[in-house]
C-alpha cells in the first residue's frame, strides 16, 4: 500500500546511488556517486551532488544546501522540508549533517536497514534514471549477472567528469520541468509544485552555510593569521585582530578555505585562505588591508604627536610640550 502523497516539502527522501557508467576521472576509470533529496508530493528533485568517489557527509551537505536554498541557481524548488527519510546512511547519520537538521528543526526518520520500499519515491527515481539516461551513455557498465564483466567496443571514448556531471544535471532539469511521472496523471514535477499553496520554510544563504559547516573548535588569531591542522590560514580581515579568540568551521575534504567566527560572540568575523595556495589576487588584498592598518597607525602617531598643554584648575601660565 502506497503512502498519501501529502503536501509539498512535508517528506523528501534522502540516497546514494552509484552510476553503473564508467567515467573517465582525471586518467582514472571511475563509476561516479549521485546523491540527491527528492520531494516526495511533487516529484521534484530538489538538490544534488556528484561525486567521483565514494559520498560523503561533505556530498550529503553540498546536496542539502542545494536541496534547501531556492536562489536563482538553485530554486524554485526548496525551502526546509519537515521530515527527511533515509536508510541508515551514515554519511546521512554523521554527527555534522544531523547536527545540521536539528538546526534546521527537520526531523530524519532513519529507516530500518534493506527496506528500500519505505522510501519508494527515491528508490524510483533511482531506476529512472538509469533507464531513462545513463543506460544510453558511452561507458555504461551494468552487469547483466554477478560476477561477469559487461562487453563494451574497445575504441569507446569514456566521457570526463565535468561532461557526466553536466550531462546528468540537465537531465536533472528534464525531469523537474518537461517529464509527467505517473504519479502526477499528466503534470510535470514543476506544475505539481506551484499548483500545491503550502507555505514554504526558507533559510538565508548564509545562516545555511554555517549550519552546514563542521565545527573545529577554538583558535587565536596571530600576525601569521589562524592555525588549523598544522597550516596557517590568512584573510584581509585579520589586520590589527592579532590575540582575539576565534572559532573555527569549515567544510570537510575542502582545506582551501576556513570559515572563522568571534569565540564569544559568535559573530562571523570573515573567511581564510590557505596561506601557501593563496591566489595573487588573496595575496595583494592582504597587502593592500596592511598597508592601509599602517597608514592609520601613522596618522594616529603623527596626530599624537602635535602640541600639547597640561590642563590646569587655577590661573596659571600654559605650559606643555610641542612637536
Amino acid at each position: 500500500m502506497s503512502r498519501p502523497r501529502g503536501w509539498r516539502n512535508q517528506v523528501w527522501e534522502a540516497d546514494h546511488v552509484q552510476a553503473p557508467v564508467l567515467v573517465d576521472v582525471e586518467g582514472a576509470t571511475r563509476r561516479p556517486w549521485v546523491t540527491w533529496f527528492v520531494d516526495c508530493a511533487s516529484n521534484t528533485i530538489t538538490g544534488h551532488a556528484v561525486t567521483p568517489v565514494h559520498p560523503s557527509r561533505e556530498s550529503v551537505l553540498a546536496a542539502l544546501r542545494s536541496a534547501v536554498l531556492r536562489e536563482a541557481s538553485y530554486g524554485p524548488f526548496g525551502g526546509l522540508p519537515e521530515k527527511v527519510r533515509v536508510d541508515r546512511g551514515k554519511e546521512f547519520l554523521s554527527r555534522t549533517v544531523t547536527a545540521a537538521f536539528d538546526l534546521l528543526d527537520v526531523t530524519v526518520e532513519d529507516l530500518p536497514a534493506y527496506t528500500a520500499h519505505l522510501k519508494g519515491t527515491v528508490e524510483g527515481l533511482n531506476r529512472a534514471v538509469e533507464s531513462m539516461f545513463l543506460a544510453a551513455l558511452p561507458g555504461y557498465a551494468r552487469q547483466p549477472r554477478p560476477g561477469k564483466r559487461p562487453s563494451r567496443p574497445k575504441d569507446e571514448i569514456l566521457l570526463g567528469f565535468e561532461d557526466f556531471t553536466a550531462r546528468l544535471l540537465d537531465w536533472t532539469r528534464w525531469w523537474n520541468i518537461e517529464h509527467q511521472p505517473a504519479p502526477l496523471r499528466g503534470r510535470t514535477p514543476v506544475e505539481a509544485w506551484w499548483d500545491d499553496p503550502t507555505p514554504l520554510r526558507d533559510v538565508p544563504a548564509a545562516d545555511l552555510w554555517t549550519f552546514t559547516l563542521e565545527d573545529a573548535g577554538t583558535r587565536t588569531l596571530t600576525t601569521r593569521g589562524v592555525r588549523f591542522r598544522k597550516r596557517d590560514y590568512v584573510g584581509p580581515w585579520m589586520t590589527g585582530q592579532a590575540g582575539i579568540q576565534a572559532r573555527v568551521r569549515f567544510m570537510p575534504h575542502h582545506d582551501h578555505r576556513i570559515e572563522v567566527y568571534h569565540a564569544t560572540t559568535g559573530r562571523y568575523l570573515g573567511p581564510a585562505d590557505l596561506a601557501d595556495q593563496a591566489t595573487e589576487e588573496q595575496i595583494n588584498a592582504v597587502r593592500r588591508a596592511r598597508a592601509a592598518r599602517a597608514r592609520h597607525l601613522k596618522k594616529d602617531l603623527q596626530a599624537s604627536q602635535r602640541e600639547r598643554y597640561a590642563a590646569v584648575n587655577q590661573p596659571e601660565a600654559p605650559s606643555g610640550s610641542a612637536p
